[in-house]
């Protein structure tokens, strides 16, 4: 990265565009990379730094440290999930117990990274993490912003918040590992940009966590969620802005993703996705309090959810947990399909346009899922997150649900077929596409197209409101 741009602090970033609308932040307009966190760039150069963020001196405890040893080929893993399947593709009948299976799979680990943090250390227990985030990973946990949900549409009247803000971290396996070894290979500094170079093998499993700024007392259910202490930009939970400069605050785990390559129980498209949510209903210890929200391994693009609007049709390629909490469910994806609280594949009213009015929606619509929204994962980018497009001017227009333009996110391609012709494929792996690849290019003085395809549609109104008002950017 240039010395201009490794000294400009994020936050400037958005003054030098305040003078930009959002529509005009076009090709190699970094802020909306970045996430448009306030961590200062100090020379990215080094892909495998834990952070450029310094912990302040009043924290004392452990701090993350990026692992990266990967390893060279592997032997295929045990894979027990496979023993609930019979030989046979995953179904809505086998799903609970694949996903008891996967959750019990890395229990060991995740209670230790969890709740016992002082004994945690990555790399002697086999996980691994993406090169090139440094500049968005905060310094203690290796957390970074993931998402800023309008908390209206979790329909509780308990939770005491307008906006819901969440943060991310993410753990590959050792045969998940193989593949960052391969694509990245031993500097990181020239990934191997072949779609052969992206896919994982068999048994890979990638974790993701996601904890949330929301306190218990803001919001009693998440009553006895593990806490973190994060060094991070904290989000205003009633306009959602996020402040100036990084603070030491707590956050609840909400969410956990155990995504699994498995050819035989997802052979169209390789891959099972399954999410755990947290519900202090249940009696015992945080961990036996994850309980799984689903399981998803296609995008059911026979099913069109649209024609009978309010109405479910039965999917085939999902499996819900009926006794999963309101909360987790009042935020499913299109139709029904997967997607967790974190996950934002619901928009808020007035987060886009209608494409029947060409103005601001004015209700609530379910408008992606777990696979849909990675099945942009390709490089370079052609098509947004979610169905639809970004007007230079408006901001995201979605797709008119259940046209053809909408069911090219509903469909099931292998993870060596990209969304879009001449992109490379990146075997649905959102962490490649739309953040390391990214850091990497932008560390490089590397063209990147379509920059702004990868924010998501509210984090865009909230950015809109910012530039428009930014005395109250606080």
């Amino acid at each position: 990265m240039s010395s201009l741009i490794a000294k400009i602090n994020i936050n400037n970033m958005l003054k030098i565009h305040k003078i930009r609308r959002i529509g005009e932040m076009g090709k190699n307009t970094l802020c909306l990379v970045f996430a448009c966190t306030s961590l200062t760039l100090m020379g990215a150069e080094d892909p495998f730094a834990n952070s450029q963020t310094q912990a302040p001196s009043e924290y004392k405890g452990p701090q993350f440290a990026l692992s990266h040893a990967y390893p060279g080929d592997l032997p295929p893993p045990p894979m027990p999930w496979r023993e609930t399947l019979k030989g046979q593709p995953i179904s809505k009948e086998t799903a609970s117990a694949y996903a008891d299976v996967l959750k019990e799979m890395v229990s060991t680990d995740m209670k230790v990274l969890i709740a016992d943090y002082p004994a945690w250390n990555a790399g002697e227990r086999g996980w691994f993490n993406q090169p090139w985030l440094s500049s968005i990973r905060e310094p203690i946990h290796g957390m970074f912003q993931a998402t800023t949900t309008n908390a209206s549409l979790f329909n509780d009247p308990a939770l005491k918040v307008n906006y819901m803000n969440d943060f991310g971290a993410v753990y590959y396996n050792p045969t998940a590992a193989v593949t960052l070894g391969r694509f990245w290979g031993s500097s990181a500094m020239k990934p191997n940009l072949i779609t052969e170079a992206a896919q994982f093998p068999e048994g890979s499993i990638i974790v993701k966590l996601a904890f949330t700024q929301i306190t218990a007392e803001e919001w009693p259910m998440l009553a006895g969620s593990p806490s973190w202490q994060i060094f991070a930009n904290e989000v205003n939970s009633k306009n959602g802005n996020p402040a100036d400069k990084p603070t030491l605050f707590n956050v609840q785990l909400l969410q956990m993703d155990i995504i699994v390559k498995d050819s035989v129980a997802a052979p169209k498209t390789g891959w099972v996705f399954s999410t755990l949510v947290y519900d202090n209903r249940i009696q015992g210890d945080f961990w036996q309090r994850m309980i799984p929200l689903g399981a998803m391994w296609g995008n059911d693009p026979d099913v069109n959810s649209s024609v009978e609007p309010g109405v479910r049709a039965p999917l085939n390629e999902t499996w819900i947990n009926p006794a999963s909490p309101a909360y987790a469910q009042a935020t499913l994806g299109w139709g029904g399909r997967l997607s967790g609280p974190n996950d934002q594949a619901v928009q808020a009213a007035g987060e886009y346009i209608d494409p029947a009015t060409g103005k601001p929606g004015t209700v609530p619509v379910a408008n992606s899922s777990c696979m849909s929204c990675h099945s942009p994962a390709e490089w370079q980018n052609q098509s947004f997150l979610m169905p639809g497009h970004i007007d230079e001017k408006l901001g995201y227009v979605m797709a008119t649900p259940g046209s053809p333009d909408w069911f090219r996110w509903f469909q099931n391609r292998p993870g060596t077929v990209p969304m879009d012709e001449g992109s490379i494929a990146l075997d649905y792996d959102m962490m490649f596409s739309f953040k390391a690849l990214k850091l990497w290019a932008a560390a490089n003085q590397k063209p990147v197209d379509n920059l702004r395809l990868f924010k998501r549609p509210s984090e865009m109104l909230l950015m809109k409101k910012r530039l428009a008002a930014p005395s109250e950017n606080k």
